[in-house]
C-alpha cells in the first residue's frame, strides 16, 4: 500500500496583510508599459470553452472543446491567466484572500461525522407567550424497528409504511392505534440495516413528544433556528428519491413557521449544546448524522484576511489587481490572451470526478484547535469542537464524557495544488466531464499601467516564481482539472517595454524604450523570499517534490470493494487520537497514512507518473538477488553526467538513466531534473555483459 500526497495543500497565513492608503501605494516615480512571456505546457492544458459545450443527453455527460479565438487558434483567455497570477502574488506580498467560498452569499453548513454526530432529540416551535423560538426536551413515546426482514416494504422513497399506511419525516401523527401522538422522527438518508459481526443491526423510527412539564433545552431571541435549519434541510433536498425525508421535515418547519394546526406546533429535530465561555449555544440539525450551519460567516473566519472593503486601507494585491469590494478600485494590470504559437491537440480526456471545494475536511481544512482542558480532541469544525474525557469510576472502570466548544478556528491557509501526472478515467457519467486536452507553448503579454518599480519587480517573480528559464522545475497550475494533475506549466519573460507619455508642439505622444529583464529579475521588490509563506509556495511550485510520490485524494474500500474518498474520511474520523491531519507543505514527509487496500489503478499519462506501489519490488538485499528486466525498483541518484544519471540499486549494483529516460518532456540538463542523493523509482530496461562488467539501463519515465 502507497502512501499518498494529498493532491492541495496551504501555504500558511503568517500576520496580519498590510494595508495602505491606494493614493499612499503610488508615489514617486509610476511605470508604463508591458510584459511579454511564453507558456509552456508541462502536463496537458484543459481551458474548456462553456459556450459550446456538448451534452450526451442519455447518460446527462458534457463534453467540451479547448477554448480557441475566433479564427480558431487555441488560446488561453486573460481572465484565466489573471486569476492564477494574482493567487500566486497576493500569497507572496502577505495579501487578503479577495475569493472566499460565501462571496455568493451561499450559507456555510457541513456534515457532523458520524463518531460526532447529534445525540440529543427535541421538539422544536414558537412559544405562544412570547412568539420566540424555543426547544423542548423530547421523549420517545413510541417507535418502530426496522430490521433486514421488513426494510424493503416499511421504508420506501423516503416514506414509512406501517400497516398499510405511509407516515413522514415530521408528521404530527400516531404509530398505532390508541397509542401516544407525537412526532415523527427518522434520519435521512435511512440505509438498509446489515448484520455486523454477527449481531442484527437495527434502525429506529421515533415517535417524539414533549418531556413531563415541557422542559425548556433553549430559547432564541430570533430567527435563527428556523433560518439555520431551513438552509440545511433545503440544501440537502434536492430531486433523488433518498431526499424526500428532508423534504417532508422541511415542509413541517415551514407548517410550524406559518402556524399551521395540522402540523401541532413542533417539529422534531436534533440537536447539540456547545459551551462559549459559559454562555450556551445551541446547533441544529434535521439528522444525527446530518448537516450543521455555521455560526461564522467565511469573512468572519478569515478575519484579517477578509477581502479589502475600503480604498484607505488595500492590502498589496488589491492595490495592483484591484477590489470590487466597498467604493473599489480597478486594477493596474491587463492579462492579454495567451495565443498558442505551437501546439498539438490531444484528444478528449474524461476526467475522475471533481467537485469543489470541501471546507467539511476539517482536518485538512483548519488546524487542530488546542484544549485547555484535560480532555483530548475528537472533532472540530469552524464553529465548535468536541472534547473528549475519560474518568475513571471507584470500583475501576472507565467513562468518556464528551462535551462541546466554541472556539476560534484557525484555517489553514491559501489553497494550491501539487503537480503530479495527469488521470483520466475510463468511463462517461452525469458526475464527470469530457475535454479537449491541448500541449503547447502560448504567447501573451501583461500590460502595467502606473505601478511602483518594486510592484513590477513583484510581478516578474509571480510570473517565473523567481526562476526565468524553461527548465526551472517551478510551474504553475492553469485551467481545469488541477487536482488530477493537468495543467502544469512554465513560464518565462521573453521581453517588454516601458511607455513614456510626453507632449510635443501641443501633441499628446508617447516613447517607447525596451524594459531590460536582467535587472527585473535580480530583485524581488516586497516579497520575502525567508518567509515561511514563500518558502511553502515554491515548495508546491516545485515538481519535484512530488517526483516519484502518488499525488490524489485518499481513498479506502467500502463493503463492496471500491475505492471511495468518503471511505478513507470516515475510517480516519472514529479515531480522534490517532486521526490523520494534512501536512505542512515544508514537512519532511507530505504524504498522509497508507491508505486501506490496494490503491487504485486509473489511466496515467505524462510525465513521469508514479507507478501503483503493487509493481514496486524492493531493492535486493543480497548479492546474488537477480535483477529482473520490466520490474521497478527504488534506487539512490550517485552521479550526474551530461548524458544521464547513474542509480545506485543497492548490493554494489548501479545503472544509467539516459537522459532521454528521464522524462516524456525534452529534457535540456540532467541537474534540471535530479539531484544526487535523491530516491527515484526507475525500471530495469535491459541487462548486459560487456567486458566481464554488468551494465544496467534504467528508465524513470518508464517506472
Amino acid at each position: 500500500m502507497a502512501n499518498v500526497v494529498n493532491p492541495y495543500n496551504f501555504v500558511p497565513l503568517e500576520h496580519a496583510p498590510s494595508r495602505t492608503a491606494l493614493d499612499a501605494y503610488y508615489t514617486g516615480k509610476l511605470l508604463t508599459g508591458r510584459l511579454d512571456y511564453t507558456l509552456t505546457t508541462d502536463t496537458p492544458l484543459l481551458i474548456p470553452d462553456s459556450a459550446k459545450v456538448v451534452k450526451d443527453e442519455k447518460i446527462d455527460h458534457k463534453r467540451y472543446p479547448f477554448f480557441r479565438l475566433p479564427d480558431g487558434t487555441p488560446a488561453i483567455p486573460g481572465s484565466e491567466m489573471r486569476g492564477a497570477m494574482r493567487a500566486v502574488y497576493e500569497a507572496v506580498t502577505n495579501s487578503c484572500l479577495s475569493v472566499l467560498l460565501d462571496s455568493t452569499e451561499e450559507p456555510f453548513s457541513q456534515r457532523l461525522p458520524s463518531t460526532n454526530g447529534f445525540k440529543d432529540h427535541g421538539l422544536l416551535g414558537i412559544d405562544p407567550e412570547t412568539g420566540k423560538w424555543v426547544l423542548y426536551a423530547a421523549d420517545t413515546v413510541d417507535r418502530f424497528i426496522l430490521t433486514e426482514e421488513n426494510y424493503y416494504t416499511a421504508m420506501q422513497k423516503g416514506h414509512v409504511w406501517l400497516n398499510n399506511k405511509c407516515y413522514m419525516n415530521g408528521q404530527h401523527t400516531q404509530l398505532h392505534r390508541g397509542g401516544p401522538v407525537g412526532w415523527l422522527q427518522f434520519n435521512q438518508p435511512v440505509s438498509r440495516p446489515s448484520n455486523l459481526e454477527g449481531r442484527p443491526k437495527t434502525y429506529c423510527v421515533r415517535l417524539l413528544a414533549p418531556k413531563a412539564g415541557r422542559p425548556v433545552v433553549f430559547r432564541w431571541q430570533d430567527n435563527t433556528p428556523y433560518r439555520d435549519l431551513f438552509n440545511i434541510l433545503d440544501k440537502s433536498n434536492d430531486k433523488a428519491t433518498r431526499s424526500e425525508a428532508h423534504k417532508d421535515l422541511l415542509a413541517a418547519l415551514k407548517r410550524v413557521h406559518d402556524n399551521d394546526p395540522k402540523q401541532g406546533g413542533l417539529v422534531p429535530v436534533w440537536y447539540l449544546l456547545a459551551d462559549d465561555n459559559g454562555t450556551l449555544r445551541c446547533y441544529l440539525s434535521g439528522a444525527s448524522i446530518g448537516r450543521v450551519m455555521q455560526g461564522r460567516s467565511w469573512t468572519e473566519i478569515m478575519g484579517n484576511y477578509a477581502p479589502c472593503a475600503d480604498t484607505d486601507a488595500l492590502c498589496p494585491g488589491c492595490a495592483l489587481f484591484g477590489t470590487v469590494k466597498g467604493k473599489g478600485t480597478s486594477g493596474r494590470v491587463r492579462f492579454t490572451d495567451a495565443e498558442a504559437a505551437q501546439y498539438e491537440s490531444l484528444g478528449n480526456k474524461t476526467l475522475p470526478i471533481l467537485s469543489g471545494p470541501k471546507p467539511s475536511a476539517y482536518e485538512f481544512y483548519l488546524e487542530k484547535p488546542k484544549s485547555t482542558y484535560e480532555t483530548s480532541i475528537g472533532f472540530w469544525n469552524y464553529d465548535f469542537c468536541s472534547l473528549e474525557e475519560t474518568k475513571c469510576s471507584p470500583d475501576g472502570t472507565k467513562q468518556t464524557i464528551k462535551k462541546f466548544r466554541v472556539y476560534t478556528p484557525q484555517p489553514r491557509g491559501r489553497k494550491f495544488y501539487w503537480h503530479s501526472a495527469p488521470r483520466t478515467e475510463n468511463e462517461r457519467s452525469n458526475q464527470n466531464a469530457t475535454l479537449e486536452a491541448m500541449k503547447g507553448t502560448f504567447k501573451g503579454s501583461v500590460y502595467f499601467d502606473r505601478i511602483t518599480r518594486a510592484q513590477l519587480e513583484e510581478l516578474a517573480f509571480v510570473l517565473t516564481l523567481g526562476e526565468n528559464t524553461p527548465a526551472s522545475p517551478r510551474l504553475h497550475k492553469i485551467g481545469h482539472g488541477k487536482p488530477v494533475g493537468y495543467g502544469s506549466c512554465k513560464i518565462t519573460l521573453t521581453g517588454g517595454e516601458l511607455r513614456t507619455l510626453a507632449q510635443q508642439d501641443g501633441t499628446l505622444c508617447y516613447t517607447t524604450e525596451p524594459l531590460p529583464l536582467d535587472s527585473l529579475l535580480a530583485a524581488h521588490g516586497r516579497i520575502d523570499t525567508d518567509s515561511t509563506s514563500v518558502k511553502s509556495l515554491l515548495k508546491i511550485a516545485d515538481k519535484r517534490s512530488t517526483q516519484s510520490k502518488t499525488v490524489e485524494y485518499p481513498s479506502a474500500k467500502d463493503k463492496n470493494g471500491n475505492d471511495k474518498i468518503f471511505n478513507w474520511f470516515s475510517q480516519n474520523r472514529k479515531h480522534a487520537k490517532s486521526l490523520v491531519t494534512l501536512p505542512h507543505p515544508l514537512d519532511n514527509n507530505i504524504t498522509l497514512e497508507p491508505k486501506r487496500g490496494p490503491d487504485p489503478a486509473p489511466r496515467r499519462e505524462g510525465f513521469a507518473a508514479p507507478p501503483r506501489r503493487e509493481s514496486y519490488t524492493s531493492t535486493p538485499q543480497h548479492e546474488d538477488a537477480p535483477l529482473c528486466v520490466g520490474r521497478v525498483y527504488t534506487g539512490r541518484v550517485t552521479g550526474i553526467k551530461p548524458y544521464g544519471a547513474f542509480v545506485d540499486l543497492g548490493s554494489r549494483r548501479s545503472g544509467l538513466v539516459h537522459i532521454r529516460e528521464i522524462a516524456n518532456h525534452f529534457v535540456q540538463s540532467v541537474d534540471d531534473e535530479l539531484q544526487i542523493g535523491q530516491t527515484v523509482r526507475v525500471r530495469v530496461l535491459d541487462i548486459k555483459q560487456e567486458g566481464g562488467k554488468e551494465k544496467i539501463s534504467l528508465s524513470i519515465k518508464q517506472a
